[in-house]
């Protein structure tokens, strides 16, 4: 039951000695009284949180009603029980006759952008944004099985290299991924269909700055690695594939 805003200050404050600390459980904080609550999130719907106490209540709030760091750590929850979903998904495989007749083709799409000039005189530098994405052609065989209720989970990794001439030390790679899903509605034997990644922006940049009457430079180097996918059909996994190959393998070794 969602309670009325006039009444959440005042169930906070209820909340605060009724509820005490357990593991699973984490402080929020409302943003207009300031009151503090430990509570667990146990879920999202829309823009309304229901957050469970120890004692086994449980209250339905605006998401906004929280600081930011609580309104993050709901982004984040949502992230992690998609990954979970996934996975659970992943443990069903699909009939063997499916995973036979699914073809599945990554084909990487780059714009180079133009390189743009920056700074002037001691601070000179440039920069330069890309943009890629992956297009994936779906073929299902003449004689293989009607699929349906297609989905396409993919995961984009981007390897991101710092570096400062002034100071070597601070140099680091980092790795990013960014993931999403793509729905088909049907693919019937012997048709093909196709479906597409978002794009995503690697930047190549020099950033010049002056010190002490001494020149520095910064660099930012940022490259698309590959792409990893897996297609669910009728929530089983029909296949798996990862491109280039061996990325999984290059970003475990190099992350």
């Amino acid at each position: 039951m969602n309670a009325p805003p006039h009444r959440i200050a005042s169930l906070l404050l209820l909340l605060v000695f009724t509820s005490p600390l357990a593991a699973e459980v984490r402080t929020w904080r409302d943003q207009v009284s300031d009151v503090a609550v430990d509570a667990e999130l146990v879920k999202v719907e829309g823009d309304q949180i229901t957050l469970k106490l120890a004692n086994g209540k449980s209250f339905t709030y605006p998401v906004t009603r929280f600081h930011e760091e609580d309104q993050y750590y709901v982004k984040e929850w949502i992230a992690e029980e998609a990954v979970n979903h996934d996975r659970e998904q992943a443990k069903i495989p699909a009939p063997p006759q499916v995973q036979k007749a699914l073809q599945v083709v990554i084909k990487p799409v780059k714009e180079t952008g133009e390189t743009e000039r920056t700074g002037e005189k001691s601070t000179k530098g440039k920069k330069r944004a890309d943009t890629t994405h992956f297009e994936m052609t779906l073929t299902n065989a003449k004689g293989g099985p009607e699929m349906k209720n297609i989905t396409v989970n993919y995961t984009i990794y981007t390897r991101s290299e710092t570096s400062d001439s002034r100071d070597r030390k601070s140099a680091r790679t980092l790795f990013v991924k960014e993931a999403d899903s793509v729905k088909l509605e049907s693919l019937p034997p012997g048709t093909t269909g196709s479906a597409k990644t978002k794009s995503v922006t690697a930047i190549e940049s020099t950033t010049g700055y002056a010190e002490e009457k001494k020149n520095y430079e910064k660099r930012l180097s940022e490259e698309v690695l590959g792409v990893h996918v897996k297609v669910l059909v009728d929530g089983a996994t029909a296949k798996t594939i990862e491109f280039p190959p061996g990325l999984l393998r290059t970003v475990e070794k190099e992350g």
